[in-house]
């Protein structure tokens, strides 16, 4: 596996265990009142011994469930890896189907043909929306759905009458259709990630070149400008703000700031180079003096690129700027 794939594997994994943990109190709130609901109804058709039996195991389990999830974001015990804790959930999930499984095996009302219709719809019902919330993490689904489902598809396929087979048939369509949503699910939610991955390297890559940017600018004494004639917005570089004795970033820049730092003696000459470049060049050079807040002056040699439009019209400067001030103490 390259770098790379290795990288978003991670991710994705990470990604996984997050969702996993956000995902434990929704789903075990609605098991809960769902069973809870069961139980209250079945409670005078049910072995009262089966159905305790049951509805204690299904206690057990939810704990579990609650235990995993809070050493999980205390980070208990500390240093274990994402896989790790995905394998815990996965345990968590295969363990909240034999639950559900169990529901159809231990309660199951032999002669009360409206209580298994009440098992059927609850077990599908916890089953579709556990399966919701995994759709993220295709071996979770499984290991949730094939325990919940098989018990209640083999109820329903053994009991010999056209009514169970007809669940039991339709109940495989139910299956079949979760597990295909649950793959469509994964699947999405995989190129989802990839994508949100390759956007972050993008980002990353972007904010490593705008770093080496800002360090050679620094070295060379170099700072950059981008300047949107036809809606007036400047941007400077952080070294053009130093190169002015300014705070980077603390000050939106803008002409009118540009124009009261330079010295009354360049001003004209500065704008009146501008205008020609404008309306006849493509190339704005020259040298000028700026003012600093603390009142020293500095030389700065500014060089511009005009672009145009298809009219012909400026709508575009894209320039540097170099402290030269050292350079012309030399010479002079």
């Amino acid at each position: 596996m390259s770098s790379r794939s290795r990288t978003n594997a991670e991710r994705l994994l990470k990604e996984q265990v997050r969702l996993h943990r956000a995902g434990v109190p929704l789903a075990l709130a609605a098991g809960s009142l769902v069973g809870l609901m069961l139980g209250a109804v079945l409670w005078n058709t049910a072995d009262h011994a089966r159905l305790l039996w049951w509805m204690l195991g299904a206690l057990c389990i939810g704990s579990f469930n609650v235990v995993v999830r809070r050493r999980h974001r205390l980070e208990h015990p500390p240093g274990e890896g994402d896989a790790v804790w995905r394998r815990r959930y996965l345990w968590s999930m295969a363990l909240r189907g034999a639950s559900w499984g169990l529901c159809s095996i231990l309660v199951w009302p032999a002669h009360d043909a409206e209580g298994q219709m009440l098992i059927t719809v609850g077990v599908s019902v916890v089953c579709a929306l556990t399966l919701s919330l995994l759709s993220f993490d295709r071996q979770a689904s499984w290991l949730f759905a094939v325990p919940s489902l098989a018990p209640l598809l083999w109820r329903h396929a053994t009991a010999g009458d056209s009514r169970s087979v007809v669940l039991a048939a339709m109940l495989l369509v139910l299956g079949g259709a979760m597990a295909l949503q649950a793959q469509q699910s994964y699947r999405r939610a995989r190129r989802n990630h990839a994508v949100l991955a390759a956007e972050a390297e993008r980002m990353a890559a972007l904010r490593r070149r705008e770093r080496q940017l800002n360090d050679a600018e620094q070295v060379a004494n170099l700072g950059s400008f981008d300047w949107h004639l036809d809606t007036g917005e400047l941007a400077w570089s952080p070294q053009h703000f130093r190169l002015w004795g300014l705070e980077p970033g603390r000050n939106a820049p803008d002409y009118e700031t540009f124009i009261k730092t330079i010295h009354p003696d360049d001003l004209d000459g500065v704008v009146r180079g501008q205008r020609e470049a404008l309306d006849n060049g493509h190339l704005h050079e020259c040298q000028y003096r700026v003012f600093w807040p603390d009142g020293s002056v500095r030389d700065i040699h500014a060089r511009g690129e005009i672009f145009r439009n298809a009219d012909g019209a400026p709508v575009r400067m894209i320039g540097t700027v170099q402290d030269v001030t050292e350079r012309l103490r030399e010479i002079g």
